[in-house]
Formats: structure tokens, sequence, C-alpha cells
């Protein structure tokens, strides 16, 4: 089986500058689990950023020659609302289609644990919580 996680949800951990995936007080075992995930979560980041940018000059404006046709700051540039919203439809539909990480499960990931205390933000939680379960004791 594996993890199953929308493209939206790697973009965010992929882009994310999520401090446990550098915390050398985990576990080797929780070590070992992030690193496979942020291995596999590059791959599937680079082919939906692929696809994205695709879908992006399939829409944008061109210039004579064929290639895309991009304003000063170097985005790709759309003409009319039907190719906006096309665009933005097909980037909505990409992002939310879930994936599957083969390979790995959810890591139980205990919140009082040792390596974690005052090392993981909630900000983090809230980007790995798609990949992690939770534990918290009582």
């Amino acid at each position: 089986m594996g993890i199953k996680a929308k493209n939206i949800e790697i973009e965010r951990l992929a882009t994310s500058n999520v401090e446990v995936f550098t915390n050398k007080k985990l576990t080797v075992k929780t070590v070992y689990w992030l690193s496979r995930l942020q291995k596999e979560l590059a791959k599937l980041f680079k082919d939906y950023a692929d696809t994205k940018a695709e879908v992006l000059k399939k829409y944008c404006v061109k210039n004579d020659d064929g290639t895309p046709k991009m304003n000063t700051k170097g985005e790709f540039q759309f003409e009319g609302k039907e190719n906006t919203q096309a665009v933005l439809k097909e980037i909505s539909e990409l992002a939310n289609l879930e994936v599957e990480i083969t390979g790995i499960e959810k890591i139980k990931v205990d919140l009082d644990g040792p390596g974690l205390q005052g090392t993981i933000s909630a900000d983090d939680l809230l980007v790995l919580e798609p990949f992690i379960e939770i534990e918290i004791k009582e």
C-alpha cells in the first residue's frame, strides 16, 4: 500500500522548510522514514511541477516562434477570461489529484517523544499531517 496524498499537500511539504527534516535528535527509525519520505516527495513533486508547467504553457500567450510569452516578472501571460478560467480549472484539478507514495507507510509520531520537544512547530505539523499519524498520550 502506501501513503495517499494530494499533489497540493506534496507541494506544500516539498516547498516548506520543515525543521523536522534536519532534526538530528530524532530516533534512527524516524530519521530513516523522513529521509525516505523526502526522497519520494522530491520525485512526485518534480512530476507534478513538470505537468503544471505543461498546463501553463498550453494556455499561455505564445511569441511568434511558439515559445511562451512571459511578463517582466518571468510569469506566463494569459489572454482572455476563457483561457484564464481553463488554466485555473486544470491546475486546480491537478493540485487536488490524489497520488500514492508507494513503499512508505505513515509513521506514528509521539508529540511527547524524544527529539521532538521544541523542534517541531504547529505549522510543521499542519504540513506533515497527511504523511504522519499523530499519537497523543494523555
